[in-house]
């Protein structure tokens, strides 16, 4: 609906992916949907179409070109955090929306100043897309000690140290 909003308004959209999978799922997705064919800028695509209000793009390959401005980007696993899509949020003036599953990866807070969820795994489930699951993990690990850098990743070395450490780590 968004997408549709904007190109009736007559404007440029860009729909920005990270994987060749998830540029042709959209594309089929929103022709489902009622959109017509968008121009594909990707490395080769047979859809490649610059002409085309509506293009749905490789961040790889958008790093690379030169297209022209957007009147509004949508950029799909935002949380991925691409150094391209952080340098096009930080220099456009245009509205760019981040979509994904996983909304809290540390940084995103720096990048995107909304979140909206639109329906919880529960809902998912009721409605039949999702099914139950049972969870089964081992206990969390001991932490202590282990340094987390800027993206509140652990460090490896200090990880691997602590858990080579012949130990219980779960309950039996």
């Amino acid at each position: 609906h968004i997408v549709k909003g904007s190109l009736d308004k007559g404007n440029r959209v860009c729909f920005i992916a990270p994987y060749i999978t998830l540029i042709n799922q959209t594309a089929k997705s929103l022709m489902d949907q009622g959109l017509d064919q968008p121009g594909i800028i990707q490395s080769n695509h047979p859809w490649t179409n610059p002409n085309k209000r509506f293009q749905i793009a490789s961040v790889q390959t958008l790093s690379k070109r030169d297209v022209g401005e957007f009147d509004l980007y949508i950029v799909d696993e935002c949380d991925l955090l691409y150094s391209f899509v952080r340098e096009l949020i930080e220099t456009t003036n245009k509205p760019v929306i981040g979509l994904t599953a996983t909304p809290y990866r540390k940084g995103l807070g720096k990048y995107y100043n909304n979140l909206i969820s639109s329906i919880t795994v529960e809902q998912l489930m009721q409605q039949g897309f999702l099914c139950e699951y049972d969870l089964w993990a081992p206990c969390e690990p001991d932490t202590k000690g282990v340094r987390v850098n800027a993206q509140g990743e652990y460090n490896e070395t200090d990880a691997t140290e602590k858990m080579m450490v012949p130990q219980i780590t779960g309950s039996i």
